[in-house]
């Protein structure tokens, strides 16, 4: 059995290094969609999708309306606090296929127990950056055992935007 939960959320980003337009700082309203395989039990419910929300909204809420910034771009990271704006910070760039691999880590490894009290088995997470583009990554929750979680309040500069 595969059950879905979808999420959405805005963000910025760009690709420094890329050769055409996507160098270019630019937003995405991006949405996430999240499966989970596994056998329902006695109740005939695989999961309550709460529990999946409960998991997985503390990194939308980080992520919606921020800009994510490689850790490398120090150029943006400057201008971004210079400017007091939300941003994110990522060890890699913030391409779709990264996004995705970061949301399925994020949830195997913050809910494992939930996920594997539940008989989910497998997550394959879809990440949608614009109407035609989007990447697809799979994980099998067991690898995600001794993974150690990503920490939110690391990689999330809060920032108060100055009223003008």
């Amino acid at each position: 059995m595969t059950v879905a939960k979808r999420f959405r959320w805005e963000a910025a980003h760009r690709l420094a290094d890329h050769p055409s337009l996507c160098r270019n700082l630019h937003g995405h309203s991006y949405t996430c969609w999240i499966e989970l395989d596994g056998t329902p039990g006695p109740s005939e419910m695989l999961i309550d999708f709460q529990e999946v929300k409960r998991v997985v909204s503390p990194l939308i809420d980080a992520w919606d309306h921020c800009t994510y910034v490689n850790r490398d771009d120090t150029a943006l990271r400057e201008a971004l606090a210079t400017l007091g704006v939300k941003h994110y910070v990522l060890d890699g760039r913030s391409t779709t296929e990264a996004l995705a691999d970061y949301v399925a880590r994020y949830l195997c490894t913050h809910g494992f127990a939930m996920l594997q009290d539940h008989g989910v088995t497998a997550v394959q997470v879809r990440v949608q950056e614009t109407e035609t583009c989007y990447a697809i990554t799979r994980a099998t929750v067991a690898d995600y055992a001794d993974t150690p979680a990503p920490d939110l309040e690391q990689a999330l500069v809060e920032t108060e935007a100055v009223a003008g």
